[in-house]
């Protein structure tokens, strides 16, 4: 019998094993084939090339996606697109299209997931109606908008929308007697309203706190002194800049404590909260050169760091403190030598003595305005060449030329898009990179504002003597 040869059975063991090996060569392949190909490998000509993973949506939903006008299923989709440059299509029946040529790059994931849809007919709706012109402010992370009216009867009026919800308008009232009073508001983070109240004979500063049924705070100023800057620093305290160059933090409360000094001889500063960042600047004796010293404040132990000090005759630069995704961010836009500079947690390096980490050292000239996107994820500088994109998430720039509108109108529509005023009136929106430019319709005449996630806008437009307040839907039809 065969299976009692011993050289059998040891010819028999050593075919088991083989087998076994070649079966797990075989699982070992198909398994690389499958980690290949989820990661956009593909055989093409007998040569292993690398798809791109593009991850596609858009807002709204379940729009049709095409690649090089080949339709590849419809959004929420993931798609593999060969590297190199190819078209993205995404069509909705009742919506504009939107469409982009990128330049793709193999075993890179992109992310489409802005696509904004245009229905092709806007329909406002009529919220109400205005005599005059009211003033418009806007919270957009708190969902709530401050509407100042002035009534016929001289009196400046303040009303509060909760959650966009204009069926319960809350009138906030400031004064006793605010006949012939003006009324604006100054600031507005998290629960606390900075407004300023003027009139023919007076001027005060009073916080609202909207948490605690709208209790209106009088600001206790320093005698003599005019405020040249006010902010909301915390949810009991303002930084109050004077124009003697004294930056206070003031207490907010009936019995608030008499505001200390932080810092003199201060130009200009800009807050995130109760963190800090300001300018001060001083002439040589034997120059004519400004000497501009731009310095992170730590508020916690007082102590004053020096971020970036800069000679020239240029001026003061333009300065912003903001916080995205945990990290703090500290935006210079220096005119002397013409540069954005970006640094990322600055004051955790400059407490032992080392050089920040800069994420963004590019060249910037003539810039008018710096600015951040709703959720602080990219920062936007406005400039004599157009605009300059830092998305802090990427870590990637983007510069465009920006449309023929008003730049003082230019705003966030949430993290991607942004829309201003041309000089018809006309509202525009474009992409962050200045792409999938698009006009909304004839909305610019007076205050605009965007929904916190895009659904809708608002804008005030003439009707008759009057004003009215016009919501535009931009949520699926």
């Amino acid at each position: 019998m065969e299976y009692l040869d011993p050289n059998y059975s040891k010819k028999h063991t050593r075919m088991l094993f083989l087998g076994y090996a070649l079966i797990g060569i075989l699982i070992i392949m198909v398994t690389t084939l499958f980690v290949l190909e989820s990661q956009g490998y593909y055989i093409n000509q007998g040569q292993i090339i690398q798809n791109s993973l593009v991850v596609t949506d858009s807002s709204p939903g379940s729009a049709r996606v095409y690649v090089d006008g080949i339709q590849d299923g419809e959004t929420a989709k993931r798609l593999k697109v060969p590297e190199g440059e190819h078209n993205i299509e995404i069509i909705k029946d009742g919506y504009r299209r939107w469409n982009k040529t990128l330049n793709f790059i193999g075993g890179k994931v992109e992310y489409l997931s802005y696509p904004l849809l245009i229905p092709n007919r806007l329909e406002p709706v009529q919220l109400e109606t205005y005599q005059l012109i009211p003033e418009i402010y806007h919270n957009s992370n708190a969902k709530q908008i401050a509407i100042v009216e002035e009534l016929e009867t001289g009196t400046a009026q303040l009303s509060l929308v909760k959650d966009y919800d204009f069926q319960n308008t809350e009138i906030i009232s400031i004064t006793q007697d605010q006949s012939g009073a003006g009324i604006s508001i100054v600031d507005w983070a998290e629960d606390l309203m900075l407004v300023l109240v003027e009139s023919d004979t007076s001027k005060e500063y009073v916080v609202i706190d909207i948490s605690d049924n709208n209790q209106v705070n009088t600001i206790e100023l320093r005698a003599r002194a005019e405020p040249k800057q006010l902010s909301v620093a915390t949810d009991n305290s303002l930084f109050i800049l004077y124009d003697d160059g004294q930056l206070h933090l003031a207490d907010v409360g009936q019995e608030a404590a008499p505001s200390s000094v932080l810092a003199t001889d201060v130009d200009s500063y800009d807050n995130n909260k109760d963190k800090l960042l300001y300018t001060r600047h001083s002439t040589a004796a034997d120059s004519e050169e400004d000497i501009i010293s731009t310095s992170v404040y730590m508020l916690e132990d007082l102590v004053e760091y020096t971020l970036l000090e800069v000679s020239g005759p240029a001026g003061l630069p333009h300065i912003m403190i903001s916080e995205y995704d945990g990290d703090d961010y500290v935006s210079v836009v220096s005119a002397d030598d013409g540069r954005i500079r970006i640094y990322k947690n600055p004051l955790q390096a400059l407490a032992v003595d080392a050089s920040p980490e800069i994420v963004s050292n590019a060249p910037l000239s003539g810039v008018s305005k710096l600015g951040l996107s709703v959720n602080n994820r990219s920062i936007l500088a406005i400039h004599e060449g157009g605009q300059f994109i830092f998305d802090l998430r990427d870590a990637l720039p983007f510069r465009a030329q920006l449309p023929a509108v008003n730049l003082d109108t230019v705003m966030w529509v949430g993290d991607h898009h942004l829309a201003a005023v041309d000089s018809n009136n006309q509202l525009v929106m474009w992409e962050f990179d200045g792409k999938n430019q698009v006009v909304l319709g004839e909305y610019g005449q007076h205050s605009l504002l965007f929904e916190h996630d895009r659904e809708f806008f608002i804008s005030l437009k003439p009707l008759g003597s009057g004003t009215v307040l016009e919501m535009i839907d931009l949520s699926p039809i």
